[in-house]
Formats: C-alpha cells, structure tokens, sequence
C-alpha cells in the first residue's frame, strides 16, 4: 500500500464534529497548531448570535 500524507487522509463524520474539534484536526496537520487555531477564530464574528447564523 503506498505511502499516505495525514493531510491526506479523510476524517469519516467530519462535517457532524463539533467546531472545535474541527480546529484541533486542521491544527494537528500545521506545524503551528496554536497560531492555526488563533488564525482561523480570527474570522468568527464577536456577536455569537451573527456568528450562530453563519455555523447554522
């Protein structure tokens, strides 16, 4: 069996995780998991309510 990258291994039930530990998998594959995870909540809104809209 050839050789497979873990970026390139697909996650069964991704798409039903929770937010969070979507962030924690896409982390785990950069070589700064912190600063990811910092990036990638930089986009989320501040009102949790316009937020809830767009996780929805």
């Amino acid at each position: 069996m050839p050789y497979r990258r873990k970026r390139d291994l697909i996650i069964k039930g991704f798409s039903k995780l929770l937010k969070e530990d979507k962030l924690k998998i896409v982390a785990e594959l950069m070589d700064n998991q912190l600063e990811t995870i910092e990036l990638l909540k930089s986009f989320w809104y501040a009102d949790t309510e316009k937020q809830k809209i767009f996780d929805e």
